[in-house]
């Protein structure tokens, strides 16, 4: 499958609807496969120009419509934003039509699809789209998965008399590298960068950092560690349930730092954190405090536009299962804590250094205390959490470790790991919080994760022989007077 998904929408009309969306389609297709959000254009910026370069990566767009998508109107003006010709949802979808990008009208909250008369002339053909239907709640999943399915045949659909003639002129090119002494006259490909991670034992603790995508180090990215794969039980006693990590990923040793975060706003792409945080800058290698749910994402954003590799925040098992790091009591170290152990209790009246007290078994330092760290996760209550064998997600929580996004109340998101003014209790590996996504207090912070890349080795070494076969085609078809199409 190639190309993107676009995910148009209005942040007042369905922001957490889209928001669901496409991380549910960046579970089943790919998290670099989806584009969602337009917010980082800054003052001097072109609309058009932002929109359309992104466009220009896709191959479909989804418009998310909520009840308020057409009778939105501009708070100056008054009138409709769909009849302004600078409105983002209106450049969007006129831009796709304009590179023939597919646009599939997706209703949520109840919508219905609009008519043409409410409509401006050039959105009109919006309605004679087959629209998808999305619902909240149980039949969240079941709708996505009919939606995923649409979206990857529409994205596999190719000019079948162009497929044919190259895989033909493939075919030949292999059997001429295979039976004449001719070789192409240009060198193997280098192939990219391994990725760091692979060469870290996971469960060693042993840090490394991503360099920039040009291959540059980057001595303000976060330090990581590699996290194994492996089973825990999660959750509270008498509400737990057993998840599985398939495979290793990587996950910030340390919570994001004021100097990392810096080096984001510097580049336009991250707000300053919240005015109560700032007063913690004068904490040497402090943890950035004072960052919305939504602030933390567009940071994550921006490092992975900035390595070519894919950040995110933990999902909440994942934050349960590197802060237990295979130990099963109330802290990594044991059944109780002291301030010899983790910042908390207003032991210390503010947060202090990242690499203070003992890192966990895995290398991470401070899954307890100093600040709440955000997650990826809509709030469920502890009901939900109760393990029953038969069930699957979402009937219950994920079974893989996956961030859960359904059939919760993403109007809250949930926090980990206590802050420097909590009790105790609120540090424990199991406790969990719901916060509003919005707030940005000086409470809580974040550290961030990424998947592990596969070896690169392979992937060059099946385009260099994908290259030798294209290029041995076109000279043999060139010696018959014919051309590669």
């Amino acid at each position: 499958m190639r190309g993107k998904i676009f995910i148009s929408y209005r942040r007042d009309d369905s922001g957490a609807h889209a928001l669901n969306v496409a991380q549910y389609l960046q579970n089943k297709l790919g998290r670099e496969r989806i584009f969602i959000d337009i917010d980082g254009i800054h003052s001097g910026q072109n609309f058009r120009k932002v929109i359309y370069d992104k466009l220009d990566r896709c191959k479909i767009t989804l418009a998310i419509i909520g009840p308020n998508w057409v009778v939105a109107r501009d708070e100056k003006s008054g009138g409709k934003r769909l009849d302004n010709p600078e409105d983002w949802v209106r450049l969007e979808i006129e831009g796709s039509w304009e590179r023939k990008i597919p646009v599939v009208p997706v209703l949520v909250s109840g919508a219905k699809l609009p008519s043409k008369s409410d409509l401006p002339a050039s959105l009109q053909p919006l309605v004679d789209y087959h629209a998808a239907t999305v619902a909240a709640g149980s039949g969240f999943r079941n709708d996505m998965e009919g939606l995923a399915r649409d979206v990857a045949e529409l994205m596999e659909r190719r000019p079948w008399g162009r497929m044919t003639a190259a895989a033909l002129a493939i075919l030949l090119g292999v059997y001429v590298t295979a039976h004449l002494p001719w070789r192409p006259p240009f060198p193997p490909p280098r192939p990219a960068p391994p990725d760091p991670a692979i060469k870290v034992p996971p469960g060693s603790g042993t840090p490394f950092q991503d360099p920039l995508g040009n291959g540059e180090p980057c001595p303000k990215c976060p330090e990581m560690v590699v996290a194994p794969d492996g089973s825990f039980e999660m959750g509270e006693e008498g509400h737990q349930h057993p998840v599985t990590f398939a495979r290793p990923f990587a996950v910030g040793r340390y919570a994001v730092t004021f100097e990392q975060w810096d080096a984001c706003v510097a580049d336009g792409k991250c707000e300053p954190p919240g005015p109560n945080a700032e007063k913690f800058r004068s904490v040497k290698r402090g943890p950035v405090a004072g960052i919305s749910w939504d602030q933390a994402n567009a940071y994550s954003k921006w490092l992975s536009s900035k390595t070519g590799r894919f950040y995110r925040l933990l999902s909440e098992a994942e934050r349960e299962y590197v802060t237990r790091a295979r130990t099963t009591t109330s802290y990594w170290w044991g059944k109780d804590t002291s301030s010899k152990q983790a910042n908390f209790g207003n032991s210390s009246y503010s947060p202090v250094s990242v690499e203070k007290f003992a890192a966990n078994p895995w290398g991470l330092y401070q899954v307890h205390g100093n600040l709440w760290e955000w997650t990826q996760d809509c709030w469920h209550g502890a009901s939900d959490y109760v393990w029953h064998p038969d069930s699957d997600y979402p009937a219950g929580a994920p079974k893989d470790g996956r961030e859960w996004i359904t059939d919760g109340d993403c109007s809250r998101r949930v926090v980990r790991g206590g802050a420097w003014n909590a009790g105790s209790e609120q540090l424990r590996s199991s406790n969990r919080e719901a916060w509003k996504p919005t707030e940005n207090g000086n409470l809580v912070g974040f550290r961030v994760a990424r998947a592990l890349s596969p070896d690169p080795s392979v992937i060059a070494t099946i385009k260099q022989q994908v290259e030798i076969g294209l290029s041995a085609a076109r000279q043999a078809l060139a010696n018959s007077g014919l051309s590669m199409p």
